[in-house]
C-alpha cells in the first residue's frame, strides 16, 4: 500500500473548520487595529462555522475523533485566545484585568479538555445539559458587554467584567449541568444577529 503524502486526509467538514482559523485571524488583525465592533463581528461568524461544522459532520456522515479534536483546537482560538486580545486592546489590560484574561484562558482549556472526555450529560429532568458552562458563552459575555458599553460607559463595563469573569470561571468548571439550548436556530439566530450589529456598528461607529 502507497505511504500516504500527508499525515491526514481532510474531509469537507474539516476544511470547515479550519476555515473558521482564518476568520478568527481576520478577527485578531481588527483587534490589533483596535476596531474593536468588526473585531467582535468576525468572531462571531467564527462562532457561526463552529455552530455548522458539527451538524454538518453529523448530517454527511463526517463524524470522527480526530474531527472532535481539530474542533477543540479551533476552539480554543475562537473562544480563548481571539477573545483575549479583543479584551486587551479594547482596554481590559490593567494588571488585575490582564491575569483574569489567563485564568479565563487555563479554565477554558480545562472545560474543552473535559469537554473532549466526556461530552454533554442530562439534568434532573433527563433533559441534555452541558457539564459546566460552555466556552462559547464567553463571548456572548463579550459581546454583550460592549453593547452595554454604549449605554453605561466603557469604565463601568470593565468594572463589571473583573466581577463577571471569576464568576465565569468558576461555572467553566462546576462540575453540575449547565442550560443548553433546545434548538440550534436560537444559537445562530444569537450569534448572526450579534454579528450584523457589530458589523454595523463599525461601519456607522
Amino acid at each position: 500500500m502507497k505511504k500516504p503524502l500527508l499525515i491526514v486526509s481532510l474531509n469537507p467538514v474539516d476544511w470547515l473548520t479550519l476555515s473558521g482559523v482564518w476568520v478568527a485571524a481576520g478577527s485578531l488583525w481588527f483587534a490589533f487595529e483596535h476596531q474593536i465592533a468588526y473585531a467582535l463581528s468576525l468572531l462571531y461568524i467564527a462562532m457561526l462555522i463552529d455552530a455548522f461544522d458539527g451538524i454538518l459532520a453529523r448530517k454527511l456522515g463526517y463524524e470522527s475523533e480526530f474531527g472532535r479534536y481539530l474542533d477543540s483546537f479551533v476552539d480554543v482560538l475562537d473562544y480563548l485566545i481571539v477573545p483575549g486580545f479583543i479584551l486587551y486592546f479594547w482596554g481590559f489590560n490593567g494588571v488585575f484585568e490582564g491575569m483574569l484574561i489567563i485564568l479565563v484562558l487555563c479554565c477554558g482549556i480545562l472545560r474543552l479538555s473535559v469537554f473532549n472526555q466526556s461530552g454533554n450529560v442530562k439534568d434532573e429532568n433527563g433533559n441534555l445539559a452541558y457539564l459546566g458552562m460552555p466556552v462559547f458563552w464567553l463571548n456572548f459575555i463579550l459581546g454583550g458587554a460592549y453593547i452595554l458599553s454604549w449605554f453605561i460607559g466603557l469604565a463601568i463595563v470593565m468594572a463589571l467584567l473583573c466581577v463577571i469573569y471569576p464568576v465565569a470561571c468558576f461555572l467553566m468548571i462546576y462540575n453540575g449541568p449547565f442550560f443548553k439550548f433546545s434548538s440550534i436556530n436560537v444559537i445562530v439566530s444569537l450569534v448572526f444577529g450579534g454579528a450584523l450589529v457589530f458589523f454595523l456598528a463599525g461601519l456607522f461607529g
